[in-house]
């Protein structure tokens, strides 16, 4: 950059008495600064200016961002739609805020303009690849709030009106042409452009060629669709993980057998549903719900989603039992069966699955469980909960649904953020918060979390049982766990930072040994009951410089505690806990002074918040030894 351009930016009418001096004294207090760094010659003097030098090591969001708009507009023009929406929705995700915010000056200001309307074109591009693959439902709130935030862009509404046409909404799409044409008159004095009014020409008349999904008028193109299946359109836009949802195609077109494993709520279904959605081969897809389907259903279901009832048996033909009429169906077709919802049919489930999979060689098995088949070949993908900044993007955009004045710029909100953190960015208990936008502002939520369970309840009303309230999704979970794995998940919860291997299994052994009325799997090892419980998604492991620790989520904690309160084995479990809290601290006060002062300094920071939980903060025994 020019030094008469730098003078002007940083001093601009307030000129300096010496103004090259002044700027020769503001880049070497920079280059000092470099150099603290170990960064010397990143700031150059050339032909009259200044010059920084990038390390391989420096990321520019600018360069990327204009990177994955190019590669995605190349994709889109090559007719890779899926590839193409995914690179532009990156491109878009690197979005924190508005342009160069807090900069000033006319080269700021241009740059910030070039920017902006490279933003929206991308936005705009983005929308008409995922029109491509039939997702015009989807994208009619997107367009809708584009459309609000920017009135006045043609290309933006004519997207809108091509997807409310699609959504067989051809009203409203004419509605949106001419609330166009009247702003632009009321406005500008202007009429709308050729392109848009051939576009209302062409919505009036039914005109053919909008036939395909997202098409144009003139564009003819359909996109392949799947001649065989029964997978359903997901409904409404899916909200980020874009980085999981391609890994999870990945996997599927590269497994036999490929399992989405997470606590209830966490989005399994939906990431499913939409990776099998964006599939590009020709393979049918079928989807077989087990959320009412009992131990003896499985096949069943199966034989009902593929339409192989018993009536579907000609009288020609001889009889077969289900297993075979469903083999003799798929071993020559090319097939994916997505199974939903399998925790509570594990066994039935893993034995079809196994046998579709020994004798069908086409076929591809999907699952979705909070615990995995533990069958030949199955590949875990685990689906962990969201980001907070991604969260607080899907809040927003349920919130504006819900309440149409409300602004989804708010996801970028510092207590949006937070709220979202705080319900562990589960996708459902952040729909089910957003639920109270049209009652509660964003803070009156977050101060209503501490009883969280009586706050989210407002679940979709075509939603399963399960689905409807938070409590309804940890109350099914809990619902399958052993007496021993119930009895020790409410002993981890008292621990509200986590606790190391060793200490987990100590909590377990109180609950391990067999009762005379125990079933044979309450008699199981503590390593095994914290193993189903990782198993079963309630629990899960981080790795530290010491080993594994055991942690869950917060919303978990939460309810394993009510849980171990409401069963009367509250004061007993913290009555263990304090024991083990001063029998740790003895330890610990010897192991300071000791050469293994390291080690124990980590333990203890690791420790030093659960007795302080406000469920044990009221015995002065705990709080003497740890404060």
């Amino acid at each position: 950059m020019q030094s008469e351009t730098l003078i002007d930016e940083l001093w601009g009418e307030r000129a300096a008495r010496n103004p090259v001096n002044a700027l020769q004294v503001q880049m070497t207090k920079l280059r000092t600064s470099f150099a603290a760094r170990g960064e010397e010659g990143r700031l150059e003097m050339r032909s009259g200016g200044y010059r920084l030098v990038l390390s391989e090591h420096d990321r520019i969001d600018i360069v990327e961002f204009e990177n994955h708009i190019r590669r995605g507009r190349e994709t889109l023009g090559q007719g890779n739609y899926s590839e193409a929406e995914e690179g532009l929705r990156d491109a878009l995700a690197l979005w924190r805020g508005p342009a160069l915010q807090d900069m000033t000056g006319f080269v700021f200001d241009a740059a910030r303009t070039r920017l902006e309307e490279l933003r929206l074109t991308a936005h705009e591009d983005a929308v008409t690849a995922g029109m491509k693959l039939g997702k015009a439902e989807q994208l009619v709130a997107e367009l809708s709030h584009l459309v609000a935030a920017h009135p006045l862009r043609e290309r933006s509404r004519g997207r809108l009106m091509l997807a409310l046409y699609h959504c067989g909404r051809q009203a409203e799409a004419l509605d949106v042409f001419r609330d166009g044409r009247n702003l632009l008159d009321s406005e500008l004095g202007l009429t709308p452009s050729p392109e848009l009014d051939a576009l209302h020409v062409a919505i009036l008349s039914h005109d053919p060629t909008l036939g395909g999904p997202g098409g144009l008028p003139g564009d003819t193109q359909q996109v392949p669709r799947k001649t065989q299946g029964n997978l359903a359109v997901p409904l409404g836009a899916f909200v980020g993980r874009a980085d999981m949802l391609r890994s999870l195609r990945e996997e599927i077109g590269r497994q036999r057998l490929v399992t989405t494993v997470g606590p209830g709520g966490v989005g399994k279904t939906r990431l499913t549903l939409e990776a099998l959605s964006q599939l590009g081969d020709d393979a049918g897809v079928w989807w077989i719900d087990l959320v009412t389907v009992g131990k003896d259903g499985v096949l069943s279901a199966l034989a009902a989603a593929l339409g192989l009832s018993e009536s579907s048996v000609t009288a020609d033909q001889r009889p077969l039992n289900p297993l075979e009429r469903i083999v003799s169906y798929l071993r020559e077709r090319k097939a994916i069966l997505a199974f939903d919802n399998c925790e509570h049919v594990l066994d039935e489930t893993a034995f079809v699955v196994k046998k579709l999979l020994e004798t069908c060689p086409s076929a591809t098995v999907v699952a979705t469980s909070r615990e995995p088949l533990n069958t030949a070949g199955e590949v875990l993908f685990p689906v962990e909960p969201m980001a907070p900044e991604e969260a607080a993007q899907l809040f927003a955009l349920r919130a504006s649904m819900i309440n149409p004045s409300f602004d989804q710029d708010t996801a970028k909100d510092l207590e949006v953020i937070e709220l979202c953190r705080r319900l562990d960015g589960i996708p459902l208990a952040v729909e089910l918060a957003a639920a109270h936008v049209r009652l509660l502002s964003v803070p009156e939520i977050d101060r209503r979390l501490n009883d969280r369970f009586a706050l989210l309840v407002k679940g979709e009303r075509t939603a399963p049982q399960r689905h409807r309230t938070l409590r309804a999704v940890l109350d099914w979970s809990y619902a399958l766990l052993s007496t021993s794995e119930q009895l020790v998940l409410g002993e981890l919860a008292l621990r509200v930072a986590g606790c190391a291997v060793e200490d987990a299994e100590k909590a377990v052994l109180p609950h391990s040994e067999s009762e005379p009325e125990s079933e044979p799997e309450d008699t199981a090892g503590p390593l095994l009951v914290l193993g189903q419980l990782v198993d079963k998604s309630l629990v899960f492991t981080v790795r530290t410089a010491d080993g594994t620790r055991f942690q869950m989520l917060e919303t978990v904690r939460e309810y394993a505690l009510a849980k171990l309160e409401a069963e009367g084995n509250l004061p007993p479990a913290q009555d263990r806990f304090i024991a083990w809290s001063l029998g740790f601290v003895r330890q610990g006060h010897k192991g300071m002074p000791s050469p293994e002062q390291a080690y124990w300094s980590r333990r203890v920071a690791e420790e030093s918040a659960n007795p302080l939980h406000e469920r044990l903060s009221g015995s002065p025994s705990v709080l003497a030894v740890f404060c």
